[in-house]
């Protein structure tokens, strides 16, 4: 059986592939190359990035009276990588931008909540 981590790994244009506990800690990851240590700290930096959005979405359905809580995921882009969050944090990946799919992408991070 596929696991999940896997089935995000083989999308086209994805580099890395992690899962995080709910404390923000590297649970496991797929990647062609990349050290332990590399892939710990880019566990660190999406919990920081999620619990901010998670801060701002409480503050902003306080704002606009629409609901943003929970949330779902995220996404960053630059012109090489994006990185795409979702299953409320957990899950994520490493994507290179003119590949990215965000579509299928988000399908797959936040579709099965």
């Amino acid at each position: 059986m596929t696991s999940k981590l896997d089935a995000l790994f083989d999308i086209d244009g994805v580099t890395v592939a992690f899962e995080l506990t709910s404390g923000g800690k590297l649970k496991g990851y797929r990647a062609n190359s990349l050290s332990q240590e590399e892939a710990e700290l880019i566990a660190e930096f999406c919990a920081s990035v999620t619990m901010s959005f998670n801060v701002l979405a409480h503050t902003f359905t306080k704002l606009s009276g629409q609901r943003w809580t929970p949330q779902g995921g995220w996404a960053y882009t630059s012109e090489q990588l994006s990185v795409a969050v979702g299953d409320q944090g957990h899950l994520g990946v490493f994507v290179e931008t003119h590949k990215a799919d965000f579509n299928h992408l988000f399908e797959m991070l936040v579709g099965g909540r």
